[in-house]
């Protein structure tokens, strides 16, 4: 059937030509002889597809095999943490599960993060002594950069506002290095003293290209002591692009969604 669809029906009697350019073996295993260079060609070039269409399904079986939270090409890792460790400059890490996050993942070198099947990434909160504690998900190095594409990161509200009661509430992303946010990230749900969202400084650089900050809240802690800024986003020192995106909905007891040190 697929040397018809190829060349057409087989040649007969009536139209078989005088070079029988065309000869098919008896074989199913054996390859189709071909003298015209034209059909040689054209065989050449659907077989070639077929291979490809072959190497293509055999590395989405061989992604779809890998096991793990979170991947590095077809290398799985137990845990996102892992990954951030063992990738190296310039790699994808893809987020397969969700995973709540009990330690601060640093970033001190060039990586993407991205998800697939809706995987979420957010924080659990921690005893420390008798307080209850979140800690940053991402502390960006000033060396480090770290884009984020189509990622969801997503916070706990009951937990975090008993973590910023107990002045043990912070950023979920601190920025002293580079941070690029690309279409498909969100960033929602948080709850800390400053910096609802995010917190820049140190010089560190914020570039928003897409995605969402959103229904962040920012929350004074130490009874009143420590005012809180930045309900989406806390600039104590750096720059912030806007090139696209939003950035919505997010509250502080002292501004909403952005505040800037002196400025």
């Amino acid at each position: 059937k697929a040397y018809e669809e190829v060349f057409g029906e087989e040649d007969t009697d009536d139209n078989a030509s005088a070079s029988n350019s065309v000869r098919k073996k008896t074989s199913a295993d054996d390859l189709v002889a071909i003298d015209d260079c034209a059909a040689a060609k054209t065989y050449t070039a659907a077989l070639n597809q077929l291979m490809a269409v072959d190497e293509v399904q055999g590395l989405i079986a061989s992604v779809e095999d890998v096991e793990g939270v979170a991947r590095i090409g077809e290398t799985g890792y137990p845990s996102l943490k892992d990954a951030v460790e063992a990738a190296l400059d310039g790699e994808e890490i893809v987020l397969m599960e969700s995973e709540s996050l009990k330690e601060t993942i640093v970033i001190d070198k060039e990586v993407t993060i991205t998800a697939e099947n809706g995987a979420e990434i957010s924080r659990a909160a921690v005893k420390s002594g008798k307080k209850q504690v979140v800690n940053t998900i991402f502390k960006i190095e000033s060396e480090g950069n770290l884009t984020l594409r189509d990622i969801t990161l997503r916070g706990d509200r009951a937990a975090e506002s008993t973590a910023v009661k107990s002045n043990n509430a912070v950023t979920p992303i601190n920025c002293s290095g580079n941070l690029i946010i690309e279409e498909g990230t969100v960033i929602s749900g948080f709850t800390s003293h400053r910096g609802g969202g995010l917190t820049i400084e140190n010089n560190g650089v914020v570039t928003m290209n897409g995605g969402e900050i959103s229904s962040n809240i920012a929350m004074t802690q130490g009874r009143g002591k420590w005012a809180a800024y930045g309900g989406g986003i806390y600039v104590k020192s750096g720059s912030l692009f806007i090139n696209g995106g939003q950035i919505i909905n997010n509250t502080a007891d002292s501004d909403v969604d952005y505040y800037q040190e002196d400025a």
